[in-house]
């Protein structure tokens, strides 16, 4: 089933001024480079709930319809940062941002311990503020435009606290005495509810998979991981895929994944340092076309498509938003016509019993 876009379910389920500013919201989120990305996870399984990205960092969260129909609630996502506190402000923005402070006192989803925590805000004392900092429901115009402004704050704050921070980061091809290490990153990495779920073995299957493509199909040279202050904190595995055309012949194409990155610097921009620096790779060693499946609100940004702008399909004959393409050769795709064939690695029904196998060597003794 295509996953639609935020706009889709907007239009949809809200009406009158909730949903011509919440729009509104999402078109300016959209052209500062800020991408809504559905989770269907965990308690949002069977809702309505975006988190907003810029450079891999969340701002916010968006939940359309949670507790009644017509209403948006957005959260702020402030990451620890504390670039509110004394921040100068116009008066009138000020105002509306004070009155939208997220003040806690039992727990919810951001404040576990059963309350909030003392925060100055906007030069102001509040005992009991939530981690998501502000809470904003139905907002108005005059609301909208406070929160543009907001938004524009933290999102200079996370450059100003990401520039610079991996300048002791390198990308280098994966070496032997690293496969220990990436096992356990690509575990830990993939180890949400969501793909434990998925699985059925309680485990991710991830560190399986890298762990068979060192021996088949995967591509040593497009084999990467990130090292951070001499600590491996990120990796990516190109393997080899092709497109069976109607007539039989194949064309050869390129399928990455897993890519990786420990769970603690995660929406930092390590992934994304791993993605470009692999495609740059990738076309220098003249590969001709990258097929995968992933986030259509994330992996554009690298200049990913959806797939069926170049008439292929998956191997049952499908297509949808999260599988995508990406010429590195202009025109090699031109012709390709026909079914996207991945390694078996990634069949989990192929690889159940020898991944349940496997995770045995990560099990705590």
């Amino acid at each position: 089933m295509a996953e639609q876009s935020i706009e889709y379910f907007i239009n949809e389920n809200l009406t009158g001024p909730v949903q011509s500013n919440i729009i509104e919201l999402v078109t300016y989120l959209r052209a500062n480079e800020m991408l809504p990305m559905r989770q269907a996870v965990g308690y949002w399984a069977d809702k309505l709930y975006w988190v907003v990205n810029y450079k891999d960092r969340s701002v916010c969260y968006i939940a359309i319809n949670e507790y009644e129909k017509n209403t948006c609630v957005i959260w702020s996502d402030d990451s620890g940062s504390k670039w509110f506190e004394n921040f100068p402000l116009d008066e009138h923005t000020k105002n509306i941002a004070l009155k939208n402070v997220n003040v806690c006192y039992s727990p919810c989803g951001g404040c576990k311990q059963g309350k909030g925590t003392p925060m100055t805000v906007f030069g102001n004392e509040f005992d009991s503020v939530c981690l998501t900092s502000f809470k904003f429901t139905n907002p108005d115009a005059d609301t909208v435009a406070c929160m543009k402004k907001l938004i524009e704050i933290r999102k200079n704050d996370i450059l100003k606290n990401t520039t610079g921070m991996f300048e002791n980061m390198i990308i280098r091809l994966e070496e032997p005495k690293d496969y220990r290490t990436v096992e356990e990153l690509t575990r830990a990495a993939f180890n949400n509810p969501d793909r434990v779920e998925r699985s059925e073995i309680a485990y991710p299957m991830e560190h399986h998979m890298v762990n068979r493509l060192r021996e088949k199909d995967g591509i040593m040279e497009l084999n990467f991981v990130a090292e951070l202050d001499g600590k491996i904190v990120g990796h990516i595995i190109y393997s080899h895929a092709h497109i069976l055309q109607t007539d039989g012949s194949k064309i050869d194409v390129l399928n990455f994944g897993p890519i990786s990155v420990l769970p603690e610097i995660q929406k930092m921009g390590i992934g994304s340092a791993l993605m470009k620096h692999s495609i740059e790779e990738a076309k220098r060693l003249g590969y001709g076309a990258i097929l995968f499946f992933g986030h259509p609100d994330y992996y554009p940004r690298f200049g990913f498509v959806d797939a069926r702008e170049f008439d292929i399909t998956d191997c049952n004959g499908e297509n949808y938003p999260a599988f995508m393409a990406m010429e590195l050769t202009e025109g090699y795709l031109k012709n390709a016509v026909g079914k996207f064939i991945e390694a078996d690695i990634y069949n989990d029904d192929l690889n159940r019993e020898q991944a349940k196998e496997f995770d045995k060597k990560f099990c705590a003794v």
